[in-house]
């Protein structure tokens, strides 16, 4: 009974964390934030994870295609470096782990200030 309430609450948490990446502003410098957390679902279990973990590859898939977007211009960059701001400090992200999310997935780091 103990871990069925567990896995609800879980299941719960999750999905509300799904919905909130889905609810942000429209549009920031020519990207789509609602877009950019949609395709970083894949990574809530890495971000969410206390302690150590290892991004899947799906997450990992998903961060290539946003650095892809990110060199294709100056405002997709910046736009994209906007929505991360806002998503980290939203959902309470840990920090650490965004920043080694890059070395961890072979990615060329985010140039976000």
């Amino acid at each position: 009974m103990a871990s069925s309430l567990v896995v609800n609450i879980i299941t719960s948490f999750l999905l509300l964390i799904t919905a909130s990446l889905m609810v942000f502003p429209a549009a920031t410098k020519g990207i789509e934030c609602g877009e950019v957390n949609r395709m970083l679902v894949p990574c809530r279990s890495y971000w969410f994870t206390p302690g150590p973990s290892i991004p899947t590859i799906e997450c990992c898939a998903a961060a290539k295609k946003l650095e892809v977007i990110s060199v294709s211009s100056a405002a997709d960059r910046d736009g994209l470096c906007d929505c991360f701001k806002q998503t980290i400090v939203t959902l309470n992200i840990n920090t650490t782990k965004s920043k080694m999310l890059p070395k961890l997935c072979q990615l060329t780091p985010c140039p976000c200030t």
